[in-house]
């Protein structure tokens, strides 16, 4: 079973599970946590560097800046798509750093990849992610550009254009939608940027066992009125 060819039969008994297994993954809920804290721990460990350094460059007398560290977890919120997205832009441009590299570093990780390239059949921005800054940065925008509304959310029909846009066109929506509920922990139908990073490990870690998602393959039969169905 590659991801092409998934399908609504396999969408409904238990294939994508077992997919899962096959990679490491027993239980998606647990591996999105997982990754979301170590995203937001490592914000909050590059914010924590950033007051050290600001507190040694300050003279006598003068505030040594900002508290960083009790920011951390807003600044989090603010560029993984979660309370305060709205507000990006007046946050800082460091923090927008921190977050996108610590997102890359979590893919890197949790893809099991460790930034080295063609470890997978998907292709595309899939395979060059975790490799740049330049290129998490890339991804981030993407995303933004399916955030129609600036809430720092994308919606399950979002999915399968953003699949095609980093060279996993061809990967069956029957599968993304599985696997976007799978991610979607909360079930409000949405995923966050965060979010959307762990989705995209998962699916580096599928297409490196299974392959069949790279842009060059036919893309994947079936019909909207069976995906539309819960």
């Amino acid at each position: 079973m590659n991801l092409q060819n998934f399908g609504p039969r396999e969408l409904q008994n238990g294939t994508l599970d077992r997919m899962l297994e096959q990679v490491g993954i027993d239980d998606v809920s647990s591996f999105v946590n997982k990754f979301r804290n170590t995203v937001e721990k490592d914000v909050d460990q590059k914010q924590q560097q950033d007051e050290d350094m600001t507190v040694r460059n300050a003279g006598p007398g003068q505030k040594s800046g900002p508290d960083w560290m009790s920011m951390g977890t807003s600044l989090f919120k603010q560029f993984a798509g979660g309370k305060g997205q709205q507000q990006q832009s007046s946050g800082s441009s460091g923090g927008a750093a921190d977050y996108l590299e610590s997102a890359q570093k979590a893919y890197n990780m949790f893809s099991g990849k460790g930034g080295s390239s063609g470890s997978s059949s998907g292709g595309g921005l899939l395979d060059s992610i975790g490799d740049t800054y330049k290129n998490v940065q890339q991804m981030h925008q993407l995303y933004k550009s399916f955030d129609k509304n600036g809430d720092g959310k994308v919606t399950a029909e979002d999915l399968q254009m953003i699949l095609t846009q980093i060279g996993l066109g061809s990967v069956s929506p029957y599968l993304a939608k599985g696997l976007f509920k799978a991610v979607d922990t909360n079930h409000n139908g949405e995923l966050d940027f965060t979010d959307l990073m762990a989705l995209t490990s998962i699916l580096q870690k599928l297409s490196g066992q299974f392959g069949g998602g790279g842009r060059g393959a036919a893309a994947a039969g079936g019909g909207d009125e069976d995906l539309a169905e819960e």
